[in-house]
């Protein structure tokens, strides 16, 4: 498991996901925009069922979907659970010649005052 962010009083630090968290159901994926993601190695993870999954400061985390808004740029999606707060901007949606869908955007977690942002890029697998 490898860390991600800075450890201060008013960050959140984040880690990666290198396995499927929900066995058997497909996901869509997002990774930090300057790691390619055929690596493997995720931040933020959610089902087409609107679960997703996290793992900050050690600790792992499933939030639920609450409400989705689109705007002519993209869309947010907003997740909630277990004390943390998670808004998904996507702003960039592009097929690849196989038919995937790419998305690029900013991941937001919440928890109090504790906020951090990434730029996060991601697909969806089956």
């Amino acid at each position: 498991m490898c860390n991600i962010g800075v450890i201060a009083q008013d960050r959140l630090m984040l880690s990666v996901i290198s396995e499927k968290p929900f066995q058997g159901e497909a996901g869509y994926y997002f990774g930090l925009e300057s790691i390619p993601l055929s690596q493997n190695q995720y931040i933020f993870v959610a089902t087409p069922l609107k679960k997703a999954y996290l793992i900050i400061d050690d600790q792992k985390i499933i939030v639920g979907h609450t409400m989705t808004v689109k705007d002519r740029k993209g869309f947010t999606e907003y997740f909630s659970g277990e004390k943390y707060n998670a808004k998904l901007m996507i702003k960039e949606e592009s097929k690849t010649i196989a038919g995937i869908t790419d998305y690029r955007g900013i991941l937001e977690i919440q928890q109090g005052a504790k906020n951090r942002r990434f730029k996060i890029h991601g697909s969806f697998h089956q």
